[in-house]
């Protein structure tokens, strides 16, 4: 009997994983936020609010200010074609519209926060870069301040900063006007002169594009005749294109930038400006400083969490352990210390099992093992490391899952999806005939393009070469199917057969092997399919 031996380039691999450190190198930039309308997108949230965090930084560090950590959940995406890495932070929708984000990079005192307005199953999509000189924008507006004509409004900056640059759209129609402050020839005023009939057009122009399709919509909904004609859903897409771009005009239209040679871009929304309204900013050159802040225990928590950032568990329980004995900490304080407590020790735990797997994998080479139990343990250290994925994401631990699946290439893949509805919090019956269709495209496929089943038919019959039937559910709404670990498909679409009562859901592969439960060959994951009552 022929004995496989484990192979020397997986092992100087898994020595690569036990020895690597992040180096905390010097780091002058400022890291910096700007808005990028045009990176919004739709994306199936299941109702759920997200924010796209876009960067050429994979060493991320993303913490949502005063939000439980069971509201919301960090998807690394990885990275793009053009080099930029996608993060989406996705907030539960009963839990807040408004969230606050702080973001800084790893060993990085530097950071940046921001508070958005989120929707569901839509991410509002920021740049997060680093930058030379750093801005950022004062709020200065006084009741007496106001434009005596009532068909225009005004946006005022006052700035040291002499090549400051506002970024207007040609359809807003304004006048940019720039004077010198008649007391100090060192600040610059620009003032930006908007009648307000632009805004009022565009914003009537995407009101009735809304209208017009939800209309539609309800008269498909509500008249079986009509249902019955496919030129009346070609209407209907007609019409969510046009009120797709109606959308996206409006918030381009209202929508300035402010910006400077080497600095970040500030984004002003202007779409509540009425005639006669003026608003007055200044825009003012961040100081370089680090963070100081008074009260000892919120000192220790902003500590401990970045620590557990970084990865440094044992020290960020030391920190959150201090904490909670702070003298000055009230007991929802405490009781939240010893929950960061609680999941650093999770942490450590599932770390420590994943240096015990490859470990063995080691001792296994130099003792003479064969290649598949040396298999069975690179396994193990995937798992303990999806587990780590799941509590801390970033992409330090999806490249290191990644790379450790590629050695199991060559061993096979099963995966048995259980498919069942999902109603008002609860499991309903197993989705009996579900098809199972690989997508094997470049692009992540909008939910817009298949939030009905006429749609994902035009989308296949539109890319063919991107999609494989690969499985039918049974009638306890299972399906097992085989996967080349080498060649998977970029994610999977489960499409029902129903009437249309069941969602057509997507998962990227990435996903659904973070979500898979069982050994190495055989996997399970458990699908729940939206559908309505």
């Amino acid at each position: 009997m022929k004995t496989l031996y484990y192979s020397s380039r997986l092992v100087c691999t898994l020595f690569f994983f036990l020895g690597c450190s992040i180096g905390l190198s010097a780091q002058n930039d400022y890291i910096s936020n700007s808005r990028i309308i045009n990176e919004d997108r739709i994306d199936d949230l299941n109702g759920d609010c997200g924010i796209l965090l876009i960067s050429k930084h994979k060493d991320l560090v993303i913490y949502p200010v005063k939000t439980e950590k069971k509201d919301f959940q960090i998807k690394v995406d990885g990275k793009r074609e053009d080099g930029l890495y996608e993060y989406r932070v996705i907030f539960d929708k009963d839990a807040t519209r408004n969230p606050k984000l702080e973001i800084s990079r790893e060993g990085n005192v530097y950071k940046t926060e921001f508070t958005s307005v989120i929707k569901p199953d839509f991410l509002i999509a920021y740049l997060i870069e680093e930058v030379t000189n750093p801005i950022r924008m004062d709020d200065q507006t006084q009741p007496s301040d106001f434009v005596t004509d009532e068909k225009l409004a005004e946006i005022e900056f006052t700035t040291s900063i002499k090549d400051l640059q506002i970024a207007c759209p040609i359809e807003l129609q304004a006048k940019i006007e720039q004077k010198v402050n008649p007391s100090d020839e060192n600040i610059h005023i620009t003032s930006v002169i908007i009648p307000v009939a632009t805004l009022e057009a565009g914003k009537s122009k995407m009101e009735l594009a809304q209208k017009e399709y939800k209309d539609w919509f309800a008269k498909l909904e509500n008249d079986e005749n009509a249902a019955a004609e496919d030129a009346n859903w070609e209407k209907l897409e007609e019409l969510e294109q046009k009120q797709d771009a109606a959308e996206m005009a409006y918030s381009e239209l209202t929508n300035l930038e402010v910006y400077a040679d080497l600095t970040n871009r500030l984004s002003i929304n202007i779409g509540d400006l009425k005639g006669k309204m003026k608003k007055c900013y200044a825009v003012l050159e961040l100081v370089k400083t680090d963070t100081v802040i008074v009260d000892p225990y919120d000192a220790k928590i902003t500590e401990g969490n970045r620590l557990f950032g970084i990865r440094k568990y044992k020290d960020a329980k030391e920190i959150f352990a201090l904490a909670k004995n702070e003298q000055g900490a009230n007991e929802t304080q405490r009781r939240a210390a010893q929950t960061s407590i609680n999941l650093c020790d999770t942490c450590i735990f599932y770390d420590e099992q994943a240096g015990t797997a490859l470990r063995e994998v080691i001792r296994i080479r130099k003792t003479g093992g064969t290649q598949q139990e040396a298999y069975q343990y690179v396994n193990g250290a995937i798992e303990f490391i999806q587990k780590l994925y799941h509590l801390n994401p970033s992409v330090f631990y999806s490249e290191r899952i990644d790379r450790l699946e590629r050695q199991l290439e060559k061993q096979p893949l099963f995966i048995m999806f259980t498919c069942v509805e999902w109603k008002t919090l609860q499991e309903g019956k197993a989705l009996q005939g579900l098809e199972i269709w690989a997508y094997k495209g470049k692009q992540r496929p909008l939910s817009s393009a298949y939030n009905s089943d006429r749609k994902f038919r035009k989308m296949l019959d539109k890319q063919t070469a991107d999609f494989e039937l690969i499985g039918i559910t049974d009638e306890k709404g299972v399906v097992e199917l085989e996967f080349n670990r080498a060649q998977l498909p970029a994610g999977i679409f489960f499409r029902p057969q129903n009437d249309g009562k069941t969602k057509i859901e997507y998962r990227n592969m990435q996903d659904v092997m973070l979500q898979a439960e069982g050994d190495f060959t055989h996997r399970q994951v458990r699908m729940k399919m939206y559908t309505k009552n």
